[in-house]
């Protein structure tokens, strides 16, 4: 990262340089040099936090990024999901591609829409979903009784197949759940319904009941009905036929439901018949899904039809607008690899090359497992000529998949302000769906993957231009602190936690004893500080590795000496200074108690023997072997 603080030749290089060196003035304008760090390190760390900073005024003209740098609003936790968030509603109007057009208009209109009560919710869906607008006038009475059920039949098609692919074609499912990966249909049950308890289902529906001035009571009847067919759909009650005996007219029943719904289903989702000739078909859990036909074949029309639009209702009453556009996650990175909100700030080339830097971990991996005596000489000399290349995955992969001729076969062009909220969800979820039949699976947690990479790219760039108070320690610090649970073992937790109650013990009779700094720690309060202490030494481990690169610590130590700071000590101050001001004696205890501990703090800052931060007795080291 410092390597690039020092690219002072362009636009980029300056607003970065801006960036960092605000950031590191803010390091030193928040110690407080009156407390000693061998003392108390968090007071010293966080001492003179919020009393105002210098700041450099060479680059007043850029007023953007000066808005970036609000040091009182920094969260303890960096690298959220909160930070994505509020760049995305802060930039929304600055995206220009076709999808993160989509998306912008879509989250805009969402706010419209946002905590409608289920009076105003349904009758919204009738207005502007246009499948349930034809039949508008008739579904504003629903729910339906038996005597209503038989006598719209009579006028109307209701057929619950039909309503079920319908919905199901635009990205809702009801009972079975379909899915495309390149040229490959999976089809099974749907096993993420949700069954409410039976006083939730009556208020869903009382609001329609009143507005329309019907019996309250219709409520109650309905509603047992509905939670009755959900939990038997959940396998929480038996139905009313044995699940064993499974008849060949049960199976005829079967094909006839999958033959009508697939037909609407592929023609609402305009699949050509080629698409579907050359395609392959696969049922995945079949058993569950004959058990689901049973029921299907043992429950009311009229009671399938009302459950498919109270469960439909459920899921178009929208509460978080960010949510459901996280749903479209690979649409905004789309958007975001085109760079259009970051170019102002920081070239992607500069951002490309500063995350790298934060991918050690993974690189290190690679070359101790890849480069063992497992891989032939050949191998091991193609991967040290860096055929592995985190830069050159990305690249590669946002040749292939983002470029604007693949999105626009998917995403046909059609003026989103013609649309209202709901008729543009439903239209972006069927694309979306459709989309994916064309392109191969991509688990996006995969570590192998090209697209993990590009989009823990991605959050990494919003993070270091939207909250740039933070380090090298602060990419994936919070993520390892959370996931140290992996090293968790027993024995050697319950060890440091003996530990740290005999470490308090011992200290009561050292001359200098700070009864706050060794004050006595909870079970969950030692798992805290086990947990931290085992993310910052594994961080701490990536960050010397960078600077074993001859590039790297020549110019991150020239930096630093510039603010009289050095390579050893600016992990603990950027560690400590993440959580300054926030929750003070939570993060007080756990940093302290973790660093005094440490013998790398001790030698970063020179501890002597007899300091409070540099306790006789250890605990840990031997946990957490250097």
């Amino acid at each position: 990262m410092a390597l690039l603080a020092t690219n002072v030749t362009d636009g980029y290089g300056r607003n970065f340089t801006f960036i960092y060196r605000n950031y590191l003035q803010h390091m030193l304008d928040t110690i407080d040099s009156e407390v000693k760090p061998c003392e108390n390190f968090f007071e010293h760390a966080c001492g003179n936090f919020g009393k105002g900073t210098q700041t450099f005024n060479n680059f007043e003209e850029i007023e953007e990024l000066s808005q970036l740098i609000e040091y009182d609003e920094i969260p303890p936790f960096l690298y959220n999901r909160q930070d994505r968030f509020k760049f995305f509603v802060n930039n929304r109007h600055k995206f220009r591609t076709k999808t993160g057009i989509i998306l912008k208009d879509l989250y805009d209109l969402c706010k419209t829409a946002e905590n409608l009560n289920n009076h105003h919710l349904w009758y919204r869906l009738l207005n502007e979903i246009p499948f349930l607008t034809i039949d508008r006038e008739w579904l504003m009475k629903w729910p339906f009784l038996r005597f209503q059920w038989l006598e719209f039949k009579i006028e109307l098609n209701l057929d619950w197949i039909l309503l079920a692919a319908e919905f199901a074609a635009h990205g809702f499912n009801t009972f079975l759940e379909v899915f495309f990966v390149e040229n490959t249909v999976f089809v099974g049950p749907n096993e993420n319904i949700i069954c409410p308890n039976l006083e939730e289902i009556i208020n869903d529906l009382k609001p329609l009941l009143l507005y329309r001035e019907r019996n309250i009571q219709i409520a109650y009847i309905i509603a047992n009905e509905l939670s009755t067919f959900c939990r038997q759909l959940n396998g929480e009650i038996s139905s009313s036929m044995e699940i064993a005996t499974i008849e060949t007219d049960g199976e005829l029943f079967k094909q006839q439901i999958l033959d009508k719904y697939f037909q609407r289903y592929f023609l609402s989702l305009n699949f050509s018949d080629i698409n579907l000739e050359n395609s392959r078909k696969i049922t995945i859990r079949l058993r569950r899904l004959n058990e689901m036909f049973i029921i299907l074949q043992a429950t009311d029309d009229r009671i399938i039809y009302n459950f498919i639009l109270w469960h439909m209702m459920r899921q178009l009453h929208i509460t978080d607008c960010f949510n459901l556009i996280e749903n479209f996650e690979n649409l905004l990175i789309t958007e975001y690899w085109n760079w259009h909100v970051f170019e102002a700030q920081i070239n992607r080339d500069v951002a490309l090359a500063m995350y790298l830097f934060h991918t050690t971990r993974f690189q290190k991996y690679r070359r101790k497992i890849l480069l063992s005596n497992q891989w032939d000489r050949f191998l091991s000399r193609k991967l040290e000529r860096k055929d592995f290349n985190i830069e050159r995955s990305i690249k590669s992969y946002a040749r292939d998949y983002l470029n604007s001729g693949n999105i626009s076969t998917y995403y046909e062009s059609f003026d989103t302000k013609t649309f209202t909220f709901y008729s543009l969800l439903l239209r972006i979820k069927s694309l979306h769906m459709r989309s994916a039949f064309f392109k191969p699976y991509m688990d996006d947690e995969d570590v192998n993957n090209s697209y993990y990479f590009l989009k823990e790219f991605l959050h990494f760039s919003i993070l270091i231009l939207y909250r740039p108070l933070v380090h090298y320690y602060a990419t994936m610090a919070y993520d390892m602190w959370l996931q140290s649970s992996l090293l968790y073992q027993t024995d050697a937790f319950y060890t440091v936690y003996d530990c740290l109650q005999r470490q308090r013990a011992l200290q009561l009779y050292a001359d200098e004893y700070d009864e706050k700094l060794y004050e006595i720690v909870i079970e969950e309060q030692a798992k805290d500080i086990y947990k931290f202490y085992a993310s910052f030494i594994a961080v701490l481990e990536d960050y010397r590795f960078w600077l074993e690169g001859e590039n790297f610590s020549i110019t991150e130590d020239f930096i630093l000496e510039y603010f009289k700071l050095d390579s050893s000590r600016v992990m603990f101050y950027a560690a400590a200074q993440q959580y300054c001001n926030r929750n003070d004696h939570l993060f007080n205890r756990i940093i302290n108690r973790s660093f005094m501990n440490m013998p790398e703090f001790h030698e970063a800052f020179n501890c002597s023997d007899d300091a409070a931060m540099n306790p006789q007795f250890k605990c840990m080291t031997n946990i957490f072997p250097n």
